[in-house]
């Protein structure tokens, strides 16, 4: 089970102080983990103030459970209730205290309530880390540990995530003692070994994240979600840069839910702006989210962060400057890509990927960046634009930087778009617009030269392939398409046209990692 409406892996929640990031999960916590009706003291004010002044309305909360175990189906069966596979429970907040129904159509719903709750996911809730007590007594509360076999596991587990996060040896030794209790030795990254409680504050958190992690995702990984406040509490940058991958690494590779606020960039994942959500209070003070583009949404939550430009943008080791969201978005699933086949030596955790929404706002860019003596690769389309920019910067002399053109050698004119495989891009045009272009319809289109307005060359160019199918209509977006083809990028051949581009790359940014 995932929440509806949100994204099934990663969501992250932005906003200023005070505007109801952390309410967001205590609602999921009460929703999930507590038992029948709050008492008055448990709900907030400001909700029941909100109830007292619109008593003519119900407000509710649904929760969709889509795949349905085999033994929960088989319940409703024996009991003859039509399902369709899918439940659906409502959670109303009236007279100040919420209470649970199923919505069936049938006289049996009592009969089920109780059942249902097998179904629900565990919902994990961390709390605010930088409130949290890591005393080894609230380890032991938290995290029973009963027996030895288990003690093997968790500790195992516990110190992979450790060596993910730290990149070095740091170990913990957990020692068993009586009624369930336990003590743990911590030895860091220089062999000094400690009680737990005699580490400091971002090493006991990091202990108490890999305790957790030992017992629930290393054992078992059925319906869990996770909220997480702020993660970056107690941490160095470059160890919040770590966690953050990790937690990227498990929402996806583990399909596990997981909801996270953060004040911190580093928590906001630029390369997949969907999983990032703007928190804020209306005139009425009350939460929501913002339903912004991704333009709008992304100055808004900089501004909200208190962040500069320098500040928000050049957070990487290394900086690419590229000419829109399309590379921002599918640059990230390359360059990890090719680390992982062992074909370049830095990956999307070490490079800040910047867009200058167009090309003729890279020289100013690459003007900046370079004032601040940041090796900078800046990369271009293979068009008339991106050779005059490329020349204008050369003509510059700009330190740390270098500045290519994506060509493609049987093509006059190329962008990304013409430098992955056919295959790849057929499947996304497909896809994204549910139509069957062929590689002779792909071909057909870029003999398309006839371009009224540069910018839209892209989705221009695709215009006689998409005309047999009367596409043309539709928003053809970019954006959409990008996603699609990051999405279905698992095949190392499919980007056989870049991998030169990106071993240069991996040859100057090698003289500063």
């Amino acid at each position: 089970m995932t929440i509806h409406t949100l994204n099934p892996n990663l969501n992250i929640f932005v906003g200023e102080n005070n505007v109801g990031k952390s309410n967001i999960l205590k609602v999921m916590d009460t929703v999930f983990n507590s038992e029948g009706a709050l008492e008055n003291n448990e709900i907030p004010q400001s909700l029941v103030d909100f109830i007292g002044r619109e008593t003519n309305k119900k407000y509710y909360i649904d929760i969709v459970f889509n795949d349905l175990s085999t033994q929960f189906k088989k319940f409703l069966n024996h009991k003859n209730i039509n399902y369709n596979d899918k439940v659906k429970i409502r959670v109303y907040f009236q007279d100040q205290r919420p209470y649970r129904y199923v919505d069936f159509e049938s006289e049996k719903l009592y009969s089920i309530n109780s059942k249902i709750k097998t179904e629900f996911p565990e919902f994990i809730y961390f709390g605010d880390l930088s409130e949290k007590n890591f005393d080894i007594n609230s380890l032991t509360d938290i995290f029973p540990i009963k027996n030895s076999e288990q003690k093997i596991k968790v500790q195992t587990a516990a110190n992979q995530f450790l060596k993910n996060i730290f990149n070095q040896n740091v170990i913990i030794s957990i020692n068993l003692k009586n009624n369930n209790e336990y003590s743990i030795d911590v030895t860091d990254g220089y062999g000094n070994s400690n009680l737990y409680a005699d580490k400091s504050s971002g090493l006991q958190q990091l202990t108490y994240l890999s305790l957790f992690f030992g017992l629930n995702i290393a054992t078992e990984t059925n319906n869990i979600i996770l909220g997480i406040e702020e993660p970056e509490a107690n941490l160095h940058s470059k160890l919040q840069k770590r966690l953050f991958q990790y937690i990227k690494r498990i929402a996806n590779e583990l399909s596990i839910q997981v909801f996270l606020t953060t004040h911190s960039p580093i928590f906001i994942d630029k390369s997949n702006v969907d999983t990032v959500f703007h928190v804020k209070r209306n005139d009425n003070a009350h939460t929501y989210i913002e339903n912004e583009s991704y333009r709008n949404n992304w100055l808004s939550i900089r501004k909200d962060l208190g962040l500069a430009i320098n500040d928000s943008l050049f957070i990487g080791d290394i900086n690419i400057v590229v000419e829109g969201p399309t590379e921002k978005i599918i640059f990230p699933k390359i360059i990890d890509l090719l680390y992982e086949n062992e074909i370049i030596n830095f990956n999307s955790e070490n490079v800040n990927i910047i867009s200058s929404q167009g090309a003729q706002n890279t020289y100013y860019f690459s003007k900046m960046i370079s004032q601040m003596m940041l090796p900078t690769y800046v990369i271009l389309d293979n068009d008339k634009e991106g050779a005059n920019v490329k020349k204008s910067i050369l003509g510059a002399d700009f330190n740390l930087l270098k500045v290519i053109l994506l060509e493609r050698k049987e093509f006059e004119e190329s962008e990304i778009e013409d430098l992955i495989s056919e295959e790849l891009l057929i499947k996304s045009l497909n896809n994204v617009y549910d139509i069957n272009i062929t590689t002779n319809d792909l071909e057909e289109a870029r003999k398309n030269k006839h371009v009224d307005n540069p910018e839209e060359y892209g989705l221009i160019k695709f215009s006689k392939a998409y005309k047999k199918f009367e596409i043309e209509k539709f928003n053809l977006s970019k954006l959409s398409l990008a996603k699609e083809i990051r999405n279905n990028l698992t095949d190392i051949n499919s980007i056989k046209f870049l991998k030169k581009y990106f071993k240069k790359m991996d040859s100057f940014f090698a003289n500063y990692l």
